[in-house]
């Protein structure tokens, strides 16, 4: 199907005179977006600058575009759940195993927040895991070094060594 994609025109911008043409052929197919396609096309220019003689300009084209996939195939909520399921469990697996290379290390932490009356508290280090650790006395943004003892699926456990003098108040 013969398809004129831009219609005749003629331009005067500046004393540069253009007159141009463009005709083509697409033949599209498939259901994705976009769809697949053969092009062809011609284009006819003329150009004259300052009222000079018109210099002409051809150009023909030959194109293929191939859709390779479908980026909005439907996912169901069963299978997005299952795929996120098991991203989460390997990325516990690897925290884990990345907690566990630094069992008997020293740590700065700083403290954060823990529950009024509660013995245990945490804080994170510069690789920004937690580190529970056990102090009577509330160290909330506190720094304190910890040595890691222990880590388990779901924290890193560690005594505490040395807590830093306030400076401020």
């Amino acid at each position: 199907m013969l398809e004129i994609w831009r219609p005749y025109r003629e331009t005067d911008i500046q004393n540069v005179r253009t007159k141009e043409a463009v005709a083509g052929y697409t033949r599209n197919w498939g259901a994705e977006t976009p769809p697949s396609a053969f092009i062809l096309s011609a284009n006819y220019e003329e150009e004259s600058v300052s009222g000079g003689p018109f210099s002409d300009r051809y150009a023909l084209y030959f194109g293929y575009r191939r859709t390779f996939r479908r980026t909005d195939d439907f996912v169901s909520p069963a299978t997005a759940k299952q795929r996120i399921e098991r991203l989460v469990s390997r990325a516990h697996v690897h925290g884990l195993a990345f907690r566990r290379s630094f069992v008997g290390d020293t740590v700065e932490l700083v403290v954060e927040r823990n529950r009024v009356g509660e013995a245990v508290q945490h804080g994170r280090c510069p690789r920004y895991y937690d580190v529970h650790f056990e102090h009577a006395e509330p160290l909330c943004g506190r720094i304190v070094r910890v040595k890691i003892d222990r880590v388990t699926p779901t924290r890193t456990h560690g005594t505490l060594i040395d807590i830093e003098p306030e400076t401020f108040r």
